[in-house]
């Protein structure tokens, strides 16, 4: 993936790109979201896009999940290459900063997920920005399922009927 990317839902348009120190490394993931129709953004939207953010990692906990139980099960066996990564909000601290038609996300490890990830051998863990932008883009996917489980549970279908 190169150093930046776009992703759009039905609502925001997400520009992703990597923030670099002054000796080029990477240093934070930023994200310049607008609203599809390009309006100023309000302190409502600001709070909406708040919600959405801490949705992130939720999907790929789920899938995590399923994937675990098809392992208990026997009927899927655990690939080498798997990924062991844990995913969500907390593991980041973010700053909304709302600038008219746009607001502007920067992420980057809190101390105690970067520590956990270098186990306290380097000064500092680097935030990969495929790995902002992939939980980003299964948020829809996460809103998706939720809408589905509630409408299963609001007509019975977990009572068996």
């Amino acid at each position: 993936m190169s150093e930046e990317y776009a992703f759009e839902t039905e609502k925001y348009d997400f520009y992703f790109y990597l923030e670099k120190d002054a000796r080029m490394r990477a240093k934070n993931v930023g994200v310049n979201v607008a609203t599809v129709e390009r309006r100023n953004f309000t302190n409502e939207d600001v709070r909406e896009l708040k919600e959405f953010f801490k949705d992130m990692g939720k999907w790929e906990t789920f899938v995590k999940a399923g994937k675990s139980l098809l392992e208990d099960l026997g009927i899927k066996t655990k690939s080498e290459k798997e990924d062991e990564k844990e995913f969500g909000f907390e593991k980041y601290e973010m700053k909304f900063e709302k600038k008219y038609e746009r607001v502007t996300v920067t992420i980057k490890l809190t101390p105690k997920e970067s520590l956990r990830r270098t186990r306290g051998n380097t000064p500092r863990a680097v935030l990969h920005l495929e790995e902002i932008v992939e939980q980003i883009k299964n948020v829809p996917k996460w809103k998706t399922l939720k809408k589905v489980i509630l409408e299963l549970k609001k007509h019975g279908i977990q009572k068996g009927n």
